[in-house]
């Protein structure tokens, strides 16, 4: 069969509807199924191997096995563009493995990682060079491009390089810079009090198309991409980069158009910058949906006092602790998140007070994947009713979370949990409140508590 060969079925003949596996002198053979099938299954394959951690060994072994199995199986990869259309790439990788994918993946729109270890050796700086420009002749169908880089050098700059270059249909830029020797005083100065109109990469509308950034550690101080089109933006700063108040509120306003946004790390505060909370307001009419997580815990009580979001629908508040968000209960005006319908938590330790359930009064989904049932604070407190106060809440009966339907905890499997399950459906059926669902895992429970899905 020739290499471009469409693979043929072999075997025997298909199944007929009106004919039982008697009919034939041997069962049908698994080649026999229609080829759109196996385009199908190997589909499937290439999405389980790119949701494994290690994604760029875990998708270039199944492209490899994939293609190596047999010559049906080549022949199906091979039609199979999809299989192809992500690349990851590191410093090692060989020229004829990355121009067979590109081969592969046709005309469609393609998935680039790159990643690069500050040790690896200078002999590999002339392959990678090669492999750049093999890259770069591609730019024109990059989809998502994400560039790790562990040491991003002025003399042999990688980043610079790529986002120099066309990407007329780029919707995601990731760029993740552990340290680099690009940013002198003058690139510094220029950064924090230049136009943020003008991007230092992909200059000249290059990127027209991009909708979503994330910046990581150095990448915040040394790249700016154009952001004036983002809708999701994710800030990053796991090594205490240092960043400019300035800065960062320069990204957050200038995309007009930003309904996802992600604050992760410290961000400011070592350049003797604090978040200014209600000192310097951030309008910000479309965001609909807001992560935090800070190391320090300044940035929660500043991030939610200095943006005014009236559209927030979903809060994810991660690593928070119990007197992270007073500021917020003292500053009391429920009317800020009328819209906010789902609050999820993830190693969080609050105090869930009546001043939180009136800030966050409109609350119909509730999750915490980090908590189970039984140990969930949230829980025993609707368990207990509306009529317990603690000192500090005010006087008369309040109804935590009116709007309630949905809450979702981390499972623990044991007997304990689902009695716990059985109370908080009954609490709430008690008040004439019902929950719709209640998730354990994968595990859902109905509204009286029995299971009805595994």
């Amino acid at each position: 069969m020739p290499d471009n060969a469409m693979p043929q079925p072999k075997g025997n003949a298909p199944c007929h509807p009106d004919k039982g596996p008697s009919d034939y002198d041997d069962p049908p053979s698994i080649f026999s199924l229609p080829t759109e099938i196996f385009f199908d299954i190997v589909a499937v394959g290439k999405q389980a191997a790119e949701e494994d951690e290690g994604t760029r060994n875990s998708l270039k072994a199944y492209q490899l096995s994939i293609s190596q199995t047999s010559q049906f199986f080549r022949q199906i990869a091979l039609h199979s563009p999809l299989i192809w259309t992500s690349i990851f790439v590191a410093a090692t990788t060989k020229v004829d493995w990355l121009a067979h994918c590109l081969k592969g993946s046709g005309h469609h729109p393609l998935d680039i990682h790159l990643e690069l270890e500050r040790d690896d050796p200078i002999t590999h700086v002339v392959h990678l060079n090669h492999v750049l420009d093999i890259m770069a002749h591609a730019s024109h169908r990059w989809k998502t491009l994400t560039i790790k880089s562990a040491f991003e050098h002025a003399a042999n700059p990688i980043v610079r390089r790529l986002c120099s270059h066309q990407a007329p249909v780029l919707e995601h830029l990731a760029i993740h810079v552990d340290d680099t020797d690009c940013i002198t005083s003058a690139t510094f100065q220029e950064y924090v009090y230049g136009n943020v109109n003008r991007p230092h990469i992909f200059q000249n509308d290059a990127a027209p198309n991009l909708k979503s950034v994330h910046l990581r550690d150095k990448a915040l101080l040394a790249f700016r991409p154009p952001v004036k089109a983002v809708v999701t933006l994710r800030l990053e700063d796991r090594r205490h980069t240092n960043i400019p108040y300035v800065i960062v509120r320069q990204l957050m306003i200038y995309p007009a158009f930003l309904t996802h946004l992600w604050l992760d790390g410290e961000l400011i505060g070592q350049h003797g910058d604090a978040w200014p909370g209600r000192t310097d307001i951030i309008e910000m009419p479309r965001l609909r949906w807001l992560r935090l997580r800070s190391i320090t815990h300044r940035m929660y009580p500043g991030i939610l006092l200095g943006l005014e979001t009236p559209s927030l629908g979903t809060l994810i508040l991660e690593d928070t602790m119990m007197d992270d968000l007073q500021p917020l209960w003292d500053f009391a005006r429920p009317d800020r998140y009328a819209k906010l319908h789902h609050l999820e938590l993830i190693n969080a330790d609050l105090h869930f007070s009546c001043p939180m359930m009136k800030t966050f009064l409109n609350i119909t989904s509730f999750s915490d994947s980090t908590v189970t049932c039984s140990r969930s604070r949230i829980a025993g407190m609707l368990i207990r009713g509306p009529c317990i106060r603690t000192a500090e809440e005010e006087e008369g009966t309040f109804i935590r979370w009116p709007h309630l339907k949905h809450m979702t905890f981390k499972s623990s499997g044991t007997e304990d949990e689902s009695g716990r399950v059985v109370k908080l459906a009954k609490a709430r059926m008690a008040i004439g409140l019902p929950l719709s669902s209640i998730r354990l895992g994968s595990r859902v429970y109905n509204s009286e508590g029995v299971l009805v899905a595994m």
